[in-house]
């Protein structure tokens, strides 16, 4: 009888958990649909590039979730998306009121089939500092959370970074591009 019933339980146990492990061996619906999902995510980037070149701040800060966030080089965070699009106008309206951004994106990999963590490069040139100068063009690298919420990806978490040599490493950075 102790048999019977441990016979039961696993075989109960079985048919509850199997279909929890086959789905996650599996992290992406199909490789189509990869495909089709990264062209959107890269049209994202280009919509972005092509607000940022305009000067668009509401349509840069729309591409955020509501509670997504974004890491400046400095170490400035700004959570949410009205926080985004208050430093979008603040740096619009001022430093970058000129500037023109290129995005280049070189991956986009899906975590989930909803969530893709993506990293490309980017140049920005036509800064003026508050004193009228302008800076030279910077080039740095990003990396993105993106959320497909409905039929459309946004923004949780962009990170920019700046390259820098680091002094430990000086023979790899005189090998850099």
């Amino acid at each position: 009888m102790k048999r019977l019933m441990l016979s039961a339980a696993l075989s109960l146990v079985a048919v509850a958990v199997l279909p929890v492990l086959a789905r996650a061996q599996s992290n992406v619906a199909s490789i189509e649909y990869d495909r089709q999902e990264e062209k959107k995510i890269r049209a994202l980037y280009n919509a972005f590039e092509d607000a940022w070149n305009a000067h668009k701040i509401d349509a840069m800060a729309e591409m955020w979730t509501l509670d997504g966030d974004h890491h400046e080089p400095d170490g400035h965070i700004a959570k949410g998306r009205e926080d985004v699009r208050a430093l979008f106008r603040k740096q619009h309206e001022t430093v970058f009121k000129t500037t023109v951004l290129d995005l280049s994106i070189e991956s986009v990999w899906f975590i989930t089939a909803d969530v893709v963590l993506v990293d490309g490069k980017y140049s920005i040139a036509g800064v003026v500092a508050p004193n009228g100068q302008e800076l030279p063009a910077r080039q740095g690298q990003l990396t993105a959370v993106l959320l497909k919420e409905g039929n459309s990806w946004q923004i949780a978490a962009s990170r920019l970074m700046v390259p820098t040599a680091l002094p430990y490493k000086k023979e790899e950075t005189e090998k850099r591009p």
